[in-house]
C-alpha cells in the first residue's frame, strides 16, 4: 500500500487489485476481528476508495471494540484523508488519544488530529470542499496554508 501511495510503486493498477484482494481474503476469513477491519478500511480506502464502505467498515470495528486505540485511529484516516470528513476525523482522533494516552505510537494520533485540523482549516479558507483527489489531500494537508 505504501508503495502506491507515495508514488514508488512499478505498477500501481497491479498492487491496489493485490491490495484489494488481500482485504477480501482477510475479511472472508474473519469479518468479526475489529483490528482486521479497521485495517481493511485503511487499505481499502486508499486503494480502492469507495468511501461509504470503508466508512462502514471502519464503523464497524469502531462498534465492535470501542475501547481500541486502533480502531478509533483507523476510523479517523478513513474520515480525513478517504472520506473528505475533518471534522469527524478530529473527534476520532481525539478519542483514539484518550483511549490509549501513554501508548507509544501516540504521536502518530497526535499528528493525524493535527493534519485534520490543517485539512479543516484548508477547506475553510479555500470555501470549497474536496474537489481535488484523494492522494494530493495528505499532500495539501502537510503544507503550511
Amino acid at each position: 500500500m505504501q508503495n502506491v501511495v507515495l508514488g514508488y510503486s512499478v505498477d500501481p493498477e497491479f498492487d491496489r487489485k493485490a491490495a484489494d484482494r488481500f482485504v477480501r481474503l482477510m475479511l472472508s476469513i474473519d469479518d468479526n476481528d475489529p483490528d482486521n477491519l479497521a485495517k481493511a478500511s485503511v487499505v481499502s480506502a486508499s486503494m480502492v476508495g469507495d468511501s461509504e464502505a470503508e466508512i462502514e467498515m471502519a464503523n464497524r470495528a469502531v462498534a465492535l471494540n470501542p475501547n481500541s486505540w486502533a480502531t478509533w485511529n483507523s476510523r479517523g484516516w478513513v474520515r480525513i484523508i478517504y472520506a473528505g470528513l475533518p471534522e469527524e476525523a478530529i473527534r476520532s482522533f481525539g478519542r483514539a488519544a484518550r483511549m490509549s494516552p501513554l501508548d507509544p505510537r501516540l504521536h502518530t494520533t497526535l499528528i493525524d488530529q493535527s493534519s485534520s485540523l490543517k485539512y479543516l482549516k484548508f477547506t475553510e479558507r479555500s470555501g470549497t470542499g474536496p474537489r481535488f483527489p484523494s492522494r494530493f489531500r495528505a499532500f495539501l494537508v502537510g503544507q503550511d496554508i
